[in-house]
């Protein structure tokens, strides 16, 4: 499959296109940084160690969404071909979401409640602008509802909101939300080569150019960081990229689909479930998501210390080198219903169970400075 994915590069892509994509959004990110001391009082906000979330020690960009949504319109108005229109659309539906992001980012609020309703806008955009949407998931009970077209509408826009509210909530440490798209993205785009979808395989891999050209400005050392505008962004053209995936393509699993989104499903799904038995607000921020207690955790267990310079990256490859799991499994049966099904769902026992050792076994440093709880 990878030599399959080769020969579809090549026929869809150039050398130069790759460098002008990966350079685009890497250029943009160094750019930000360099000039950092102009605007950092107000692209830092809330990175700092002010936010209860946060996992830095210094103040920090978090306009790197600028430099991916920038690579990513420029590469495709590159490679634009009217078979592709349809990523055009998706680009252009993206922008309420990017704008609250960037809104936020740079420090004019937008509540977590906003920024949702800026993901669903964009969503029924899309299926508006584009008349795609969900007509399966695999799940007998949800295809019969799929048939009927305006809860199809309203579950397709569901979704895609969801997903990008769900790699904004994994983006917690240097290069987490950005190595999970970029692997994500890579799976899409063998899957769409192993079916021939080249529109998948174009959209994918410029997702994966444009994300890895800021990813080695934020992984390990975190120079600058995705912010909302490129989390809840990313987050959205992953989710789409799932739905036109499932949709093109009968033969494509949507469990398959599910796989290589799991951990920032897992996440999502994990972080609704304890705010509801603390009786939380299910947008309200905290500081116990998977990448938080394995940061803690290496902090006591192997750092001795509380060194987020090394915890934080650390913590981050772990996870990614994790998820190659779910990426592979979804791309070897990306057409076996059962298969990719029963891996999902152990997956997430799995996911579980991990988190529960490890936040038995962490115990950060400096308890008093949070009143006693377990935060960062």
């Amino acid at each position: 499959m990878l030599n399959q994915l080769t020969i579809a590069y090549h026929q869809n892509f150039s050398a130069e296109y790759f460098l002008f994509v990966v350079g685009t959004a890497f250029l943009t990110s160094l750019f930000i940084y360099m000039t950092r001391n102009i605007h950092l009082k107000r692209t830092a906000r809330g990175h700092a160690g002010s936010a209860v979330q946060s996992c830095h020690d210094n103040p920090t960009p978090r306009i790197g969404g600028v430099a991916v949504m920038l690579s990513l319109i420029l590469g495709i108005f590159w490679s634009y071909d009217s078979a592709y229109q349809t990523i055009a659309i998706l680009l252009v539906s993206a922008l309420p979401i990017f704008a609250a992001g960037l809104s936020e980012d740079l420090s004019w609020h937008v509540s977590p409640r906003g920024r949702l309703v800026a993901a669903a806008m964009s969503a029924a955009l899309m299926v508006a602008l584009s008349g795609i949407w969900l007509h399966r998931a695999d799940v007998p009970i949800i295809d019969q509802l799929l048939t009927f077209a305006p809860f199809a509408i309203v579950f397709s826009i569901f979704a895609a909101t969801g997903m990008s509210h769900a790699l904004n909530l994994i983006d917690g440490v240097n290069g987490l939300a950005s190595g999970t798209a970029i692997i994500t993205a890579i799976a899409f785009a063998l899957i769409g080569t192993a079916v021939g979808d080249n529109l998948i395989v174009v959209l994918a891999l410029t997702i994966a150019f444009a994300t890895f050209g800021f990813f080695v400005l934020n992984f390990p050392f975190g120079k600058i960081f995705l912010g909302d505008a490129g989390a809840y962004t990313l987050g959205y053209l992953l989710g789409w990229t799932a739905i036109l995936l499932v949709v093109r393509n009968p033969d494509v699993s949507a469990w398959a689909v599910l796989l290589m989104l799991f951990w920032p499903l897992a996440d999502t799904l994990h972080a609704i479930g304890r705010r509801w038995t603390q009786k939380q607000s299910a947008v309200e921020a905290d500081s116990y998501h998977m990448h938080h207690v394995i940061m803690r955790a290496l902090e006591t267990h192997v750092l001795k210390q509380e060194n987020r310079s090394v915890s934080n990256p650390l913590s981050s490859a772990l996870i990614l080198t994790f998820l190659l799991i779910p990426a592979s499994l979804s791309v070897l049966y990306y057409d076996q219903v059962p298969q990719t099904a029963l891996a999902f769902c152990l997956l997430q026992v799995v996911y579980f169970a991990i988190y529960a050792i490890v936040r038995r076994i962490e115990t950060p440093f400096h308890l008093d400075k949070f009143g006693g709880k377990s935060a960062t």
